[in-house]
């Protein structure tokens, strides 16, 4: 890989510190549970209607408006079911893009450069429901971020160590670079 860099007692503590705030905070909600139960419900109150609405001498006008709202609400259901989850990613994906631009815009402040790169390992996966994904292309943004890949690697190194994230980077295999 590149050369590797040490992270002082200090730095430790700042990038164990932005972790635990990440942890602390509220993460995003997934809704896509509550639109499977609200389809759910729209569904079975369209295929009862007909008995209920005979039961109950609702008929007529009232018998398709109440129709009318069971569809839109089964609608709205699939919609929420199928889109809920793209609440989580977007916003995983959005804060992830931050650090990177962050960290492609390194200026030697290391601190910043930790928290920065805290960021990024904490949301390189995307875990919505039992579904989890990566948000970005490891290996590409190693690229993008050359310059600053030792720290943000050691970064990693400890946050995996304290079991705070996966490996992201230090898992890739880079070729050496061969002498001429």
């Amino acid at each position: 890989m590149q050369n590797r860099e040490e992270l002082t007692t200090v730095e430790r503590a700042v990038a164990k510190g932005v972790a635990d705030g990440f942890l602390q905070a509220e993460p995003p909600k997934d809704h896509s549970p509550h639109g499977c139960l609200l389809s759910l419900i729209a569904l079975i109150g369209i295929f009862v209607l007909p008995a209920v609405g005979a039961r109950f001498g609702i008929e007529g006008v009232g018998a398709t408006i109440l129709g009318a709202v069971l569809l839109v609400t089964l609608i709205l259901g699939v919609i929420i079911h199928f889109l809920g989850g793209g609440f989580v990613r977007g916003r995983t994906i959005g804060a992830a893009e931050g650090a990177i631009e962050g960290l492609e815009r390194w200026d030697g402040d290391r601190e910043a450069a930790i928290g920065h790169a805290v960021v990024l390992l904490m949301n390189a996966t995307v875990e919505y429901g039992p579904t989890s994904s990566v948000a970005f292309d490891a290996r590409e943004v190693a690229g993008r971020i050359s310059p600053v890949l030792p720290l943000v690697t050691a970064v990693e190194e400890l946050l995996v160590r304290e079991d705070y994230c996966h490996p992201v980077f230090t898992i890739l295999v880079f070729p050496e670079a061969k002498a001429d």
